[in-house]
């Protein structure tokens, strides 16, 4: 659809009339407000005056109104459109419906949840482990720059870091000391285990759920395993739940030791930034951290 300056609608194609279920007819000349839901009064003006600036709005999630009052979900983006001489006259606005795109992740992170609830029948702290960690990565993404969807997606996926731990037998996941160095080996086999059962789905989520359960253990040095591999070599995915994992294994209770303090942690994980961490994601993670202290304070200075 095409709308001018004053957020008058001046084009509409038939892609637009199927998924509104308004006719050219009936609202060209009509304010592009109408499609917008109240909640929402404003986001136009908003969204054009990031076009008059210069930038170019690409897949802005947002809500749509459909001529019968339905609210869509839709991913928007918008672009300008310059006369002769090079002014913004009018902006081209490209719609896609991704309600039944939601629904289905929706769906399918709702069976990955249930299916990883599996793993607190065996270990609790593993259980509270996989609930805890991908938040931490997608906090750690937010700050790196990472738009929503891609934070989303590493949410998920990371959810999925520790599958492979179901083949490893409650005698070494639970033990309640020190591994012996044969234990230790059956116990890093959970990384390739796990990308094996999350490869060859073609879902993508899926996809970068393999990587992730195969790469969150090597070390920006090369020194992790299963594939030895360092740097940027490490899929920046693998790199950032590397970073959350540690953190959240080290602030929580183990059958073998007691939770250590987030500076604790901290300390540590600054220790090994560059040889066992990337630095830029460690920074992050330290930001993040950083962030929660300020917003706690004043209550903990309430309290």
């Amino acid at each position: 659809m095409g709308k001018d300056l004053d957020l008058k609608i001046t084009a509409w194609n038939a892609g637009a009339e199927r998924m509104y279920g308004y006719a050219a007819a009936e609202i060209i000349g009509r304010r592009f407000g109408v499609l917008i839901p109240p909640e929402r009064d404003g986001e136009d003006g908003a969204i054009i005056s990031r076009v008059l600036a210069g930038e170019t709005v690409d897949q802005f999630e947002t809500v749509r109104l459909h001529t019968d009052g339905r609210k869509l979900d839709v991913s928007v983006s918008v672009s300008a459109i310059r006369d002769p001489f090079g002014w913004i006259i009018e902006a081209s606005s490209i719609a896609r419906d991704i309600g039944e795109t939601r629904a289905l992740v929706g769906a399918q992170d709702q069976v990955i949840k249930r299916l990883l609830f599996a793993a607190e029948f065996r270990d609790d702290a593993l259980g509270q482990h996989i609930v805890r960690m991908p938040g931490l990565c997608g906090q750690i993404a937010v700050v790196l720059g990472w738009n929503r969807k891609r934070v989303a997606d590493i949410e998920s996926a990371a959810t999925m870091h520790d599958v492979g731990k179901i083949a490893v037998p409650d005698s070494i996941l639970l033990k309640p000391g020190p591994l012996t160095g044969e234990e230790r080996a059956v116990m890093q086999t959970h990384a390739q285990v796990g990308q094996r059962m999350l490869s060859g789905t073609g879902i993508d989520l899926v996809d970068q759920a393999a990587e992730i359960a195969l790469t969150h253990h090597e070390r920006f040095d090369g020194g992790g395993y299963p594939s030895g591999l360092s740097g940027e070599a490490i899929p920046i995915c693998g790199r950032i739940a590397a970073a959350a994992d540690v953190f959240d294994a080290l602030t929580s209770e183990r059958v073998y030791r007691p939770a250590f303090t987030d500076d604790q942690a901290l300390a540590m994980m600054r220790a090994e930034s560059g040889t066992q961490f990337d630095s830029k994601i460690l920074e992050a993670l330290l930001e993040v951290l950083d962030t929660e202290r300020q917003l706690t304070a004043p209550q903990a200075a309430l309290d």
